[in-house]
């Protein structure tokens, strides 16, 4: 045995020098590797190495056999996490539960830790932006889905408040100690106050300099419509497209979505998603030689627009694409000139 090391024979596994000299194998104290435990573990050969939640730049330190055994651990990583991780040992990134290291982070919600980060269920009348809830303002704000329902009937003003609203008669309308709407100070989304020159904006309108403008005019462009008395991101209005998460615009699907609000999935098997299509047979745009509607069966180019000559030549079906490749038939030759299939003589 010349395992070293304090390394110990396995005298079940050996290799043959000659018909009557055996060698066996070594099993190694976790410090040391090689066949005769002579070299040093390196536990920056596994590609786990200091990699796993920790930033680009960290490099992995070797430690020696004599520090391994006193550390109990076969390297450290010099560097630092990946935002959300820390390490207080060098060695491995823990994820950061930031939800017990600032117990405040989530006023008017609740805090949910996750791997890496966190988040905030947030109470009603609150959405989550910017690591914490913020309030929504209802007069102003559409709902997640795109939709701006009517907070008030037509003679009252919105006013937003801490995670929720109110209305009130607007003056225009309470000229004798009675809310009474009077459509004639209205004309479009706008009512005007003559006397005091208020303006009162209605269907989810704004006021802009006392001009009322539809809310979602500048977020979702080519989308705002009026529905159901009010103004909204209609992202349904073309196939392609859905709400963003705040419902504010009107974005692309995602890469194998299409359709009206992207409610289908793509399935090309050799072809790229069309998420403009509205319907399945047009949904895929098929790599050259496969046919839609799935891009599943390659196009048979000598069935379909046959580019050989069918008298001089033969056609042949690439494989690998599908296209026509055209060799001339028996007692022919091809003209290096001309590119023919012409008779031998």
């Amino acid at each position: 045995c010349l395992c070293t090391n304090n390394g110990s024979c396995d005298f079940q596994q050996t290799t043959s020098i000659t018909p009557h000299y055996h060698i066996a194998s070594c099993d190694c104290p976790p410090q040391f590797d090689g066949d005769l435990c002579d070299l040093t573990y390196s536990g920056c050969l596994s590609p786990s190495a200091c990699t796993i939640n920790w930033n680009n730049q960290t490099t992995c330190v070797r430690l020696s056999s004599h520090e391994q055994l006193q550390q109990n651990r076969s390297h450290y990583c010099n560097g630092t996490c990946v935002n959300g991780y820390s390490s207080s040992d060098g060695y491995t990134c823990e994820d950061v539960n930031e939800c017990q290291s600032d117990p405040s982070r989530c006023v008017h919600g609740v805090c949910i830790n996750l791997l890496g980060s966190f988040t905030c269920n947030c109470m009603s009348g609150y959405r989550f932006h910017n690591q914490t809830c913020i309030d929504i303002d209802e007069c102003s704000e559409p709902d997640i889905d795109g939709s701006f329902p009517r907070r008030c009937s037509n003679f009252e003003e919105c006013t937003n408040t801490d995670g929720s609203f109110t209305c009130t008669c607007s003056p225009m309308f309470n000229t004798t100690g009675t809310c009474v709407y009077n459509d004639s100070l209205c004309v479009n989304d706008t009512c005007t106050d003559a006397e005091s020159g208020g303006v009162l904006c209605l269907h989810g309108s704004v006021n802009v300099n006392n001009t009322c403008v539809p809310w979602c005019a500048s977020t979702c462009a080519g989308f705002c419509d009026l529905i159901n008395g009010t103004y909204q991101c209609n992202c349904l209005k073309y196939a392609g497209f859905q709400h963003s998460t705040d419902g504010k615009r009107c974005v692309e699907c995602d890469n194998l979505e299409y359709g009206y609000g992207c409610a289908k999935q793509c399935e090309c098997s050799h072809g790229t998603c069309n998420r403009n299509a509205s319907y399945a047979n047009e949904s895929c745009i098929c790599d050259v030689g496969y046919q839609s509607p799935d891009c599943v069966r390659l196009v048979d180019a000598c069935e379909s627009g046959n580019a050989c000559n069918n008298m001089t030549e033969n056609c042949i079906v690439d494989p690998k694409n599908g296209s026509a490749i055209c060799s001339c038939k028996a007692g022919y030759g091809r003209n290096e000139a001309s590119g023919i299939c012409e008779g031998m003589q």
